[in-house]
């Protein structure tokens, strides 16, 4: 990997933690280049600017919970086994997401169709699934859930496995 991947990656990696840790609004460029040990100037080469690097960080974390459902190296896994995937993604990487609402209305709008991207990926997957209720309702109740499970995550609230939540939700829908 070259110093200029090195160093973008060190990027992300710090601002994921600090908008996690800070929210969108109180992290700044200046809190993410000391983090990773450059000087503000430089972090401007790499990005335009600090919501450059959440959209980043979002269009990746998207693309990750698609290639989770559609992705060929997952096809032999069971619903299940997603689900508990989805739920560690989500405990990982929700505190950052919370921000998304402080986006420009231009970026936000980016976001919401990657995001519908996503969805119809997670909806496509559901329609293979025998689920009790229709395939939309049930990716209403995932996404309902895996977002209060990260939200739960990210306060550092008392919550049970991902396996337990993917094994309930298992339950609820089948």
């Amino acid at each position: 990997m070259s110093k200029d991947n090195t160093t973008k990656e060190s990027i992300l990696s710090n601002a994921k933690q600090l908008f996690g840790q800070y929210g969108f609004a109180s992290t700044s460029t200046q809190m993410i280049a000391e983090a990773v040990g450059i000087k503000k100037p430089s972090l401007y080469y790499f990005f335009k600017n600090k919501e450059a690097i959440y959209i980043h960080l979002l269009e990746k974390a998207i693309a990750e919970v698609q290639e989770l459902f559609e992705g060929e190296q997952y096809s032999k896994l069971s619903f299940e086994e997603r689900l508990v995937i989805l739920f560690k993604f989500s405990k990982d990487n929700g505190s950052f997401i919370f921000s998304v609402h402080t986006l420009t209305p231009k970026n936000l709008k980016h976001v919401m169709e990657i995001s519908e991207s996503m969805a119809s990926v997670m909806l496509k997957y559901l329609k293979t699934q025998k689920t009790k209720c229709s395939s939309k309702d049930a990716l209403t109740i995932i996404f309902d859930i895996t977002q209060n499970y990260a939200r739960r995550a990210a306060q550092q609230e008392k919550i049970m496995s991902p396996k337990r939540y993917a094994q309930l939700l298992i339950q609820l829908l089948s």
